[in-house]
């Protein structure tokens, strides 16, 4: 396995030549639906990019294909998990119930992982609480599903991901999901989907690709100064994710031998294994061989995993970009080899944007920060205490962005549910950095008012999964768990446009090719996609069809 910074640099080469149609079909009929999700792109990345690319890649989708570049979320609580399944429901959390990474449940008392279900171990390993996944809490279709509905067995559906939230939820209730485990160095799936391994997936997991980055570094891709992000290679708010440093290159190897496999992760090689992987499930499965189209779900996660560590702006964030360019350019090409380009509609997208890091605004003369997430949980429970003369706690869990009460507790002591919950928002508005602190009655009914910001709150809303208290922080601060910015340089779900902002592209079958303006949303992907393929969106879908894009 060569290098990164010389493979890499051979694919800018080979991404820059243009794309050569297979000539597999005469007429151009989509056979392949290849939607592509790239972890934490913000909206305005590509553009800034754009001259740096080759044009294979991202630019082939930019300048052949529809550019959608005032796409946003118009729901909050922009997370991977809210976000991958908006794009594939159409809807948002409010209709198909995936509010966060994380919830809590009031009657279980635990945290819920939005893909968990411990009625599916992971295939091959013995039963573990917690280990169990499958999409059994989203509420409701996907656009994959939907296509396996109207074509049955006929149309493959496949998604793969670093992340096993990026797999499940594209591929639906009826599709098939591989994501990598940093345990096992391989990709794995739950029983949900296979009672044994394929012979190609083991194949695979055998073939020695992730071994092959040992020994290697993350070198830059091109000379510093042609860097526009940063030129400096270590800022202050940087963080190091074990062994891998803070500066160029960053050693893929653990001396420890730890950490290597999760390490990968956190530099452009996560990306490089999703791809190679969907290649040998493209040839393995014959994606887009026939008349009846498939549906190949790929989800590129360390641009997620990069803008956490070291931050969206930051020199490692560019170099990466650069890196997942020429992922995308080979990855088109081997497309183009074994099932067309014209017979392939490509989409990409992103399932939330990010914000830069605090620090580094901070010392642009920026008022912003962490909010302290202790002493927010403090001055809630004062005020509780306080104004209800009460040494009981009456906050029950914080997962951001809510707090939960504890109800049974506001019962026995008789208390108004409604008034807990106000002076609990009250207490916590006392947190510097904080917003708003929005009780759980405004969000269900129209308490809040009709505005852009609050529309978006109350798209993440759910009745039955959401918490008491919805906690907003002022624009660039950022509100995590505990200590988050001892870890993080980067965190974001807020309602603020630099985490709603993200690209949306599409090329291919019946595309228009054009850059537009309009403010559109991830929504609007699915409802695209079906008429497209000619079949029904998904139920609960509230996005429109991006009409520019479907050509005459």
């Amino acid at each position: 396995m060569k290098p990164l910074i010389v493979r890499v640099t051979c694919l800018l080469f080979l991404g820059a030549a243009p794309l050569v149609a297979s000539g597999l079909v005469e007429d151009p009929t989509t056979r392949l639906v290849l939607q592509i999700t790239v972890d934490q792109l913000r909206g305005d990345q590509p553009t800034l990019m754009r001259d740096r690319f080759g044009a294979g890649g991202f630019r082939y989708l930019m300048e052949e294909g529809a550019y959608y570049k005032a796409a946003n979320y118009s729901h909050s609580i922009t997370e991977t998990a809210p976000g991958h399944a908006t794009l594939f429901t159409g809807a948002s959390p409010r209709e198909h119930g995936i509010i966060g990474n994380e919830w809590f449940d009031a009657e279980t008392g635990l945290r819920v992982y939005n893909c968990e279900d411990d009625s599916h171990a992971l295939v091959g390993e013995e039963f573990r609480a917690g280990s169990g996944t499958s999409p059994t809490n989203l509420m409701c279709s996907t656009i994959t599903d939907e296509l396996r509905l109207a074509r049955g067995e006929s149309s493959k559906v496949f998604a793969v991901s670093v992340k096993d939230r990026g797999a499940i939820l594209p591929a639906g209730h009826l599709g098939k999901a591989f994501w990598y485990s940093s345990s096992t160095g391989g990709f794995v799936t739950s029983d949900y989907y296979y009672e044994s391994y394929p012979e190609w997936v083991e194949a695979w997991n055998n073939s020695g690709v992730v071994d092959g980055y040992r020994d290697t570094q993350w070198e830059l891709a091109a000379p510093l100064e042609e860097y526009r992000w940063s030129q400096v290679d270590e800022r202050e708010c940087e963080r190091s994710y074990k062994h891998l440093g803070k500066t160029f290159p960053h050693p893929l190897s653990d001396a420890a031998g730890e950490g290597y496999q999760k390490a990968l992760r956190y530099t452009p090689a996560g990306d490089e294994i999703v791809a190679s992987f969907a290649k040998q499930l493209i040839e393995a499965e014959g994606l887009g061989q026939d008349d009846v189209p498939d549906f190949l779900a790929l989800s590129f996660s360390a641009t997620d995993y990069v803008g956490h560590v070291f931050g969206p702006l930051s020199l490692e964030a560019e170099d990466n970009l650069l890196h997942l360019d020429a992922t995308l350019a080979d990855l088109f090409a081997y497309i183009d080899e074994h099932v067309g380009l014209k017979n392939t509609l490509v989409v990409l997208s992103a399932d939330h944007g990010a914000p830069d890091c605090p620090e580094h605004l901070a010392g642009l003369g920026r008022a912003v920060g962490w909010v302290d997430a202790p002493q927010l949980i403090k001055n809630a429970n004062g005020a509780l205490k306080e104004h209800f003369d009460t040494d009981e706690e009456l906050l029950r869990a914080h997962v951001t962005p809510y707090l939960w009460l504890d109800h049974p507790k506001i019962a026995e002591l008789e208390l108004d549910p409604k008034e807990v919950a106000d002076v609990a928002a009250a207490g916590a508005l006392r947190t510097k950095g904080l917003a708003l602190a929005v009780p759980r009655w405004k969000l269900e009914g129209k308490a809040l008012g009709d505005s852009p910001l609050n529309s978006r709150l109350q798209a993440a809303f759910h009745a039955e999964r959401s918490g008491d208290v919805y906690l907003v922080p002022e624009p660039q601060w950022l509100l995590g768990i505990g200590n988050a910015s001892a870890v993080l340089s980067s965190l974001h779900g807020s309602p603020w446009r630099y985490d709603t902002h993200v690209p949306i592209m599409i090329a291919g079958p019946g595309i228009s090719e054009g850059s537009y303006y309009r403010e559109v949303a991830p929504r609007d992907i699915a409802p695209t996609v079906a008429l497209l393929l000619g079949i029904k969106a998904p139920a609960v879908t509230t996005g429109e069809p991006l009409f520019e894009a479907l050509g005459d």
